[in-house]
């Protein structure tokens, strides 16, 4: 759009008169057949744009620009501005992107220096003033949120200490109705918790110091020492689940060729358990007189123990050895089978006898048998803690297992041989069994000399 003629308040163009008393305009170019349209407005006097124009010349130098300008489609700034009748104006070049990277055209526009240096001091005259009030607001809210915040945590910090000292009756009160509030509420929680545990911890150490004692009262009842006969090697791992087990296990010594053997699983675990294998051991020590009747001896004992076990019961199972007349007598009630390992054959032979368990009926209906032992066989006695340990899998360890390491290791000493099973059950559950959710695990291996 080209400017044929001006004065101050009139423009004409080549497609007509444009009115300045309006204030605004508005023309029309045609460009490949389509109508533009141009808004051309007035300024108000004393600002650069009102100011007098000049006719644009395109040099040689202006062109050169333009072109570098569109062919790098990058903005071009000369330098150092130009000098003008009307002051000193930066000329500018700006390329108009079509698309990423491709410009066709530009647009050329001239920034008056003094306007420049008018908005730089405005900026920062407006800067400081921000500067200056934005520190006037900060002073005031410090201040403020100081008052706010300080009381509060002035408060909580005396409730902490006085908790750090043992004091859990203290009660902090905040009353508002904002994160302090909620705070406060959920310390005076804690402070409630805290007071449950401390009371609940010193319950747990009265316990503990029972179970200290009931534990005492457990390892007391058991055997301090396993027999020495002079044909028999006698072997017993004992392994508790809990600080106080069910387990039990005795003998009757008879004599150096005779002896009687018995093992005993308490249902359930801790002090209750530990009561009744207290009992369960002055029912089996009067019961000496009929050490080589294994049936009559649990049926006896099933008479002691009647009515006096509670919501418990116990499995047992006792072997009488005979090295004289070379015979295991055996009996049990509800207890798992023992294995007798035969060094003639290399073969395990289960015992399934009938019998109840202990406790729970007048009558448990127990059988003798009779068995021919020799020389280099080997008795395995257990409780159901070993084939039911069960691994992180819920895998249990299970009788063919057992049954295997009998047959693999027949030629290790029994306390060699109950050592490794107790290992090896040990690993297969995690290796604490004292964590585990297991049942107390016994072993008893005799072997016949």
């Amino acid at each position: 759009l080209k400017i044929t003629s001006i004065d101050p308040l009139t423009a004409d163009t080549e497609t007509g008169q444009m009115n300045g008393t309006q204030n605004y305009s508005q023309n029309y170019i045609h460009y490949r057949e389509e109508k533009i349209p141009i808004n051309i407005s007035y300024s108000s006097k004393n600002i650069t744009a009102s100011e007098p124009g000049w006719e644009y010349v395109e040099t040689d130098e202006m062109k050169s620009r333009i072109k570098n300008a569109i062919l790098s489609c990058t903005l071009h700034v000369p330098n150092e501005p130009e000098q003008v009748a009307y002051g000193n104006f930066i000329t500018v070049v700006a390329p108009i992107e079509i698309k990423k990277n491709v410009c066709k055209s530009a647009i050329i526009f001239s920034v008056s220096v003094r306007d420049i240096k008018m908005f730089k001091s405005k900026m920062a005259l407006t800067g400081i003033s921000v500067t200056f009030i934005a520190f006037i607001i900060t002073l005031i809210i410090s201040y403020l949120l100081s008052s706010y915040f300080t009381d509060p945590l002035q408060k909580l910090s005396t409730a902490v200490e006085a908790v750090s000292s043992g004091n859990y009756n203290i009660k902090l009160k905040l009353t508002s109705h904002d994160e302090f509030g909620y705070i406060s509420e959920k310390f005076n929680d804690m402070v409630q918790n805290l007071k449950r545990a401390h009371l609940e911890r010193e319950s747990f150490v009265a316990i503990r110091n029972e179970l200290d004692v009931a534990k005492k009262i457990q390892v007391s009842i058991l055997p301090s020492i396993i027999p020495n006969l002079p044909n028999l090697e006698i072997a017993v791992n004992y392994f508790p689940m809990a600080q106080v087990g069910g387990d039990y296990y005795d003998f009757h010594v008879v004599d150096k060729d005779r002896i009687g053997i018995f093992i005993a699983d308490v249902s359930g675990h801790g002090v209750p358990a530990a009561i009744i294998a207290s009992m369960l051991k002055i029912a089996f020590s009067i019961q000496s007189a009929f050490a080589d009747d294994p049936a009559r001896l649990l049926d006896r004992i099933n008479k002691s123990m009647l009515n006096n076990v509670g919501q418990n019961f116990v499995s047992a199972s006792y072997i009488y050895i005979d090295l004289e007349n070379n015979i295991m007598r055996h009996a049990r009630a509800g207890h798992p089978t023992i294995y007798l390992h035969s060094n003639q054959t290399m073969e395990i032979v289960e015992f399934n006898l009938k019998g109840k368990v202990i406790g729970l009926f007048p009558e448990i209906k127990t059988e003798n048998i009779d068995v021919p032992i020799s020389k280099g066989d080997r008795i395995v006695l257990y409780t159901d803690g070993i084939i039911e340990a069960r691994n992180s899998k819920d895998e249990m360890f299970g009788e063919e297992l057992f049954m295997g390491y009998i047959r693999k290791h027949s030629k290790l000493k029994p306390h060699d041989f109950s050592k490794l099973i107790m290992g090896d059950v040990k690993s297969w559950v995690g290796g604490n069994l004292s964590l585990n959710k297991n049942d107390d695990m016994t072993l008893i291996v005799i072997d016949v000399k």
